[in-house]
């Protein structure tokens, strides 16, 4: 687990200064942090996160308008469940926090499914945690999301994990922290 742990670690860094440097009028810059912040991801999913590279800058208003705003920092990996899937074999789920996380409001809010895919690691599949409807029932009760990634994976076909790793408690969210999931 250690192994998964680090490439979580690694992608997390990678995706605050991604969204850090995106704020910079550095055209250059941003697009190096997008190529590594793609190194992590399968192919299907690379711009599926809203990040496409750039090709001219924006006008000096909207990078004045950020000039200021402090690093965004990596969001905060909860708990690592290992699985085996029937096709893609040992799969990982990492349980993260929303960005910018903070002492006082860690929320475990996402979740990302990863695989080897050629001996690398990579990211497959995005998750939200959410109660958000098509019909905007807000009291609708609360479920993992498929946001992006392979169709045919997902926690339903992930049944059982056969490894969890607990690192960090969250403070909204705790019940799927204790749940084997």
């Amino acid at each position: 687990m250690n192994r998964i742990k680090s490439f979580v670690e690694k992608y997390l860094e990678a995706e605050a200064k991604l969204t850090t440097v995106k704020r910079l009028p550095e055209m250059d810059s941003y697009n190096e942090a997008l190529d590594y912040y793609f190194s992590f991801l399968v192919k299907q999913l690379q711009g599926a996160t809203g990040h496409m590279p750039m090709t001219e800058l924006g006008s000096e208003d909207e990078y004045e308008m950020l000039a200021g705003y402090p690093d965004d920092t990596p969001r905060l990996l909860f708990k690592i469940s290992e699985y085996l899937h029937p096709t893609y074999r040992n799969t990982w789920v990492a349980y993260l926090s929303q960005p910018n996380a903070t002492p006082d409001y860690k929320s475990l809010h996402d979740a990302i499914i990863i695989i080897e895919d050629n001996g690398d690691l990579k990211i497959a599949k995005f998750l939200l945690y959410t109660n958000y409807t098509d019909y905007g029932h807000k009291d609708a009760p609360y479920r993992w999301d498929d946001m992006a990634g392979y169709h045919d994976l997902n926690l339903k076909s992930l049944k059982e994990p056969i490894n969890i790793e607990r690192y960090l408690e969250p403070n909204k969210g705790l019940e799927l922290y204790n749940e084997n999931i």
